[in-house]
């Protein structure tokens, strides 16, 4: 019906110049009109091309609604570009016009080619970009290489920088981009024809972005792609990001900064995350985790020197890197760098390979660990076939307080996913400084009563005021079960 009613009107207004013209008899057969020939022939020639004018509109409008809007949408499948109709419809004004001037004003049509060939040759050269613009145009209409909501990157060259964004608008002229600085780019047609056109919105949202990382050569290549893979991964869980394909991390080349690794990530650019703002997530999250790992984003350097060169990778051994271990352990945040030190020289660093068991589910345990470096996995289930996967830690993560603070038994099983290096705290590392100071316990049952409020409140979405509660109960249960381990043993 509403497709009738566009149609309605410029159908009125051809039938009533058509009527004009069938019955003109009844309006220039009057004697009074007759006297007067130039009125007369204004009237014949307004309602003459008033019929032909009104003939190509009544077209134009009855082929979009009919053809374009219908037929050509249904077999596309999508919105048939207003170029490509707004070219069409020229054509048939144009070719109304030369009717009229044939059949109206009885011109030559072959005395108006030669002399507009002339014309065309000079407005040709005149309007070459122009006209470049027009077909170029039309030829991304047609091919439809990119469309209005696409996200497109224009490769330009070596001393141009590329230009990415969301195309608004294709015109005879242009083509409008919105980039993420929320700007405007007009770019003429015939220049999107000289540029290489990235098409991320085809042919699906998954593209893969990818990011550099340049690390010493003395950094074994396994090492170094477990930490990046571990920095990687961790941020998954973000918008935008995608968990399947995993991360993938590849040696590219090898340089005056060392040994330059890819990190590859999938994201849903800019429908979900902006990639410069995924850049900086998955950055962050490496560099996070080689500090942790006692590493740093190597540098073009000159050495010199006599003797062997030593080993550039962390010192897990040194007491500064296991100060800044027991640093990163919130449960022991409240200890004084002289406890600190008293605590590091008593951890104990150990290696798992891909694979192995950290812990067991329901074993005994008086220790807790913090990673290091690599990636574990959290199961909680009888054994490891029927095992649930509820998580994983990552590098600066902490777990097995309880069985420190309790001697309770395990509560999952642990296993490493890459090669893995933990530090293990045991009940007699800080038995005696438990012992000095015991008024630590009251913070620490405080931290881990917060803690496990969030894994509650993560997994099983508590109830806030409960949880509170809860936590209160519990952090004096904690408090007189840490008392009777370690100070009444």
């Amino acid at each position: 019906m509403k497709n009738i009613n566009k149609i309605i009107f410029p159908l009125f207004i051809f039938l009533v110049f058509l009527f004009l013209v069938i019955y003109d008899d009844l309006f220039i057969d009057n004697a009074i009109i007759r006297e007067k020939a130039i009125i007369t022939d204004i009237f014949y020639y307004l309602v003459h091309i008033g019929l032909l004018i009104s003939g190509a509109h009544l077209l134009n409008v009855f082929l979009r609604i009919f053809f374009w809007d219908t037929i050509i949408t249904k077999a596309i499948k999508g919105k048939v570009p207003r170029l490509l109709i707004h070219f069409f419809s020229l054509l048939i004004y144009l070719f109304t016009i030369l009717i009229i001037i044939n059949q109206i004003f009885g011109k030559s049509l072959t005395a108006i080619w030669a002399t507009s060939g002339v014309l065309a040759l000079v407005l040709g050269f005149a309007l070459r970009n122009m006209i470049l613009d027009l077909f170029t145009g039309l030829a991304v209409n047609i091919e439809r290489p990119y469309q209005i909501g696409d996200w497109i990157e224009l490769n330009t060259n070596n001393s141009k920088p590329d230009i990415a964004g969301q195309v608004v608008d294709i015109n005879w002229r242009a083509t409008r981009l919105r980039t993420e600085e929320e700007k405007i780019v007009i770019i003429p047609n015939s220049l999107m024809n000289e540029f290489v056109v990235y098409n991320y919105s085809s042919p699906d949202d998954k593209i893969r972005f990818e990011t550099v990382v340049p690390i010493d050569y003395s950094v074994p290549i396994e090492q170094a792609k477990t930490i990046l893979y571990s920095g990687a991964k961790k941020v998954l869980t973000e918008k935008g990001f995608f968990t399947e394909p995993e991360p993938n991390i590849i040696v590219s080349e090898m340089n005056e900064f060392g040994i330059i690794y890819l990190v590859r990530y999938w994201i849903n650019p800019w429908r979900g995350i902006y990639p410069t703002n995924a850049r900086s997530v998955v950055n962050n999250s490496i560099l996070d985790y080689m500090y942790l790992s006692g590493l740093r984003p190597s540098f073009p350097k000159e050495e010199v020197y006599y003797s062997r060169q030593l080993p550039k990778t962390a010192d897990f051994e040194s007491i500064d890197f296991k100060k800044n271990i027991i640093k990163n352990v919130s449960i022991f945040s409240t200890l004084t760098d002289e406890e600190r030190s008293e605590l590091s020289d008593k951890i104990v660093q150990k290696n798992f390979c891909e694979g192995n068991t950290v812990i067991k589910m329901n074993e005994e345990g008086d220790s807790m660990f913090v990673l290091s470096e690599g990636l574990l996995d959290i199961r909680i289930g009888p054994d490891g076939t029927n095992s649930k996967k509820v998580g994983d830690i990552y590098p600066g993560n902490f777990f097995g307080e309880m069985s420190l603070l309790t001697g309770e038994r395990r509560s999952a099983t642990i296993t490493a996913v890459k090669d893995s290096i933990v530090f293990e705290i045991k009940k007699e590392h800080v038995k005696d400084i438990f012992r000095k100071k015991p008024e630590i316990l009251k913070d620490i049952t405080k931290l881990v009563a917060e803690r496990r409020e969030q894994n509650i409140n993560t997994l099983e979405n508590s109830d806030n005021s409960s949880g509170q509660e809860n936590s209160k109960t519990f952090a004096q249960n904690l408090l007189n079960k840490i008392n009777s381990f370690f100070l009444n043993a």
